[in-house]
């Protein structure tokens, strides 16, 4: 589209602007965020549309509305997955740029925008910071819920139906969240920093590299296949996960597990005050199973007997698991594709008969 319109070939802008049109309907959930599940990639496809939009308002296209009416729906998704400590790197990272290269669609005017002419630049500007019409109760059917609790702020992912979205690069992140306090990250996603179905590209996609609950070390939903109906994803996963916000608490109940038999629903609760967290899990069913619940912090960390320090920023905390099992490993942060820090798992591990139902506590020393 871009090339036609600069070389003067109608026929390929033709084509690329049938092409792009067609594929945001595909692509976007109605809320206007990307299906793709990933934060970063959320920003490089609203910067791939923003940059068709400007184009074609400095050629006098008659796709300029459409275009700019994308574009603007897309950029007033990113206030809602941005929490006081930064952008979440939830999901794949793009290898066509650093996430800082698309830091201006959040605030500011620097990377990609500064590239811009004054009159793009302004006009791209003028847009991100009018658009302000995207509802949370929208953003949660499509799977993202932002919520915050005095010191405390989070980002919660849940595909709509649980299962992982196709096409698409589909994280096992169900009930995965970022938490932070005041500005520091306490719990973060890993993110993943490659391409591929083996080793470390595919454990990064997989459920043991998520803020989540796995029994028997299963991802919390099978592997999507094209070829799956709407019938059959229901008879085995069960019905959609529910994900809501309360008054001081955030629940997740899916039945992503009910598949391995002898296993119900899944229930999780984050609940808030302005010193602590209580995470409250439920598994129901009448099985003997394993159940791992795992965390992944910026933090250092170390263990305390029973319970484990987390260091960062101003603050510094204690999280306790009553049931015990609690181990810490390393683990790795992607930051941009290729680009990793090491960063802490802790991993709460036991045997357990069902019905089960155990808490993690965070307090704020």
């Amino acid at each position: 589209y871009l090339l036609g319109l600069e070389l003067g070939l109608e026929k390929a802008a033709d084509m690329g602007a049938k092409i792009l049109l067609a594929e945001a309907r595909r692509i976007f959930h109605p809320s206007g965020v990307l299906r793709e599940g990933s934060s970063h990639y959320h920003l490089l496809l609203t910067r791939n549309y923003a940059s068709a939009w400007l184009m074609a308002m400095s050629h006098g296209r008659p796709e300029e509305e459409p275009l700019r009416e994308i574009a603007g729906k897309a950029l007033a998704v990113i206030p809602h997955l941005v929490l006081p400590g930064g952008l979440p790197l939830v999901g794949d990272i793009s290898p066509d740029c650093p996430p800082e290269f698309l830091s201006a669609l959040i605030a500011g005017e620097a990377g990609w925008v500064s590239l811009l002419d004054e009159v793009a630049k302004r006009a791209l500007l003028g847009l991100r910071d009018s658009r302000l019409d995207v509802f949370t109760e929208d953003l949660q059917k499509a799977g993202w819920l932002k919520a915050g609790f005095g010191p405390w702020s989070g980002l919660w992912r849940a595909e709509p139906e649980g299962w992982i979205h196709m096409p698409g690069h589909g994280h096992q992140d169900c009930g995965g969240f970022d938490l932070h306090y005041q500005k520091s990250p306490v719990f973060i996603d890993p993110g993943r920093g490659a391409y591929g179905e083996t080793g470390g590209a595919a454990f990064h996609r997989s459920g043991q590299a998520h803020n989540t609950v796995l029994v028997d070390g299963k991802d919390p939903y099978p592997p999507n296949k094209p070829y799956y109906d709407a019938i059959f994803r229901r008879l085995v996963g069960g019905s959609p996960p529910q994900l809501r916000r309360d008054l001081n608490s955030v629940s997740l109940r899916h039945h992503g597990y009910a598949r391995l038999g002898g296993v119900g629903a899944l229930s999780r609760n984050w609940r808030f005050t302005d010193s602590s967290l209580t995470i409250a899990d439920k598994l129901a069913g009448d099985s003997a199973r394993l159940v791992t619940r795992l965390l992944h912090t910026p933090m250092d960390a170390e263990k305390d007997g029973g319970a484990v320090i987390l260091r960062g920023g101003n603050a510094v905390f204690r999280l306790r698991a009553p049931d015990g099992g609690i181990s810490l490993r390393p683990a790795t942060q992607w930051l941009a594709y290729g680009e990793g820090r090491p960063i802490t798992a802790i991993e709460i591990t036991g045997e357990c008969g069902l019905p089960w139902s155990s808490s993690l506590i965070l307090e704020v020393l």
